[in-house]
């Protein structure tokens, strides 16, 4: 599978042709359908690793994978949901931008970001987290994704609760 971006529209549609991009969102379009509807609904305010210093290893050719835990800081932390970096979900925001190279038929994007406030006598978390797996007993997740099965998805209100809009307005997208 893929794991680049696609340089221009032209090779964006070359893409799509072919499924080992189909999984990378910065490879191939949206589908040209302007009735869709997607929801980008993702915890947040949680440590999440996004770094790490390896130890240097003189005369050997393998890769060493060991975390030089002597330095400072051995491991960097960043916004997520303790799994998955915030960055992560930049292409939702790219998309709800509207009509783009990403989102040829400007089909509608609602972005919901659950902060994470775990109940700190519950083991998985409580109705509140939104840790990566945790997230799927949230109460709030639930409601959202019955509302969308429902056919009222409409009436979920987009949330932003973290600068990621405006980090991405910064960020030279290839299209």
């Amino acid at each position: 599978y893929s794991y680049g971006y696609a340089k221009t529209v032209d090779e964006m549609k070359k893409n799509d042709l072919h499924h080992s991009h189909w999984s990378n969102p910065m490879e191939v379009p949206l589908p040209n359908a302007p009735d869709l509807k997607i929801y980008c609904i993702y915890g947040m305010n949680n440590p999440t690793e996004r770094a790490y210093v390896y130890k240097e290893q003189n005369g050997n050719s393998s890769l060493n994978m060991t975390i030089d835990y002597e330095r400072p800081h051995p491991v960097y932390l960043t916004e997520g949901d303790g799994t998955i970096p915030l960055m992560t979900h930049a292409i939702c925001h790219k998309w709800a931008e509207g009509v783009s190279a990403y989102n040829p038929g400007g089909s509608n994007v609602t972005i919901v970001e659950i902060k994470h406030q775990p109940d700190r006598f519950d083991i998985r978390g409580g109705a509140k987290s939104a840790e990566h797996v945790d997230i799927l007993g949230s109460a709030e997740l639930n409601e959202y994704i019955l509302k969308v099965a429902s056919g009222n998805g409409d009436m979920i209100e987009p949330r932003l609760l973290s600068n990621l809009s405006q980090w991405v307005n910064e960020i030279p997208f290839p299209l």
